[in-house]
């Protein structure tokens, strides 16, 4: 609930994010930066990383699959920034 308030605070995302931690690489630019995704969505993905980068900025996200391990990429816009990491929305 946001305080002061005793309304539950709405969630924005439309779809249901599910936990992970898998080794990801996102490309900004070209440049390749590893990070760790820790949720994903059909509609996007939080990614730990060090580095900052500025919201709207095109990216391509590369990681393995969980049922396989085969490789997969994944085109976005970073939507978020944080201390943590990134928020990237899906470009399908």
């Amino acid at each position: 609930m946001a305080l002061g308030t005793s309304r539950p605070i709405r969630e924005r995302r439309m779809n249901n994010r599910k936990r992970c931690s898998r080794s990801t690489e996102l490309l900004v630019n070209n440049r390749p930066y590893r990070g760790s995704m820790t949720n994903i969505s059909i509609e996007g993905v939080f990614i730990e990383i060090e580095q900052h980068f500025r919201v709207g900025q095109k990216v391509t996200i590369r990681f393995n699959s969980s049922r396989d391990n085969r490789p997969i990429t994944m085109r976005g816009e970073i939507v978020r920034n944080t201390q943590r990491g990134v928020g990237v929305r899906f470009k399908h």
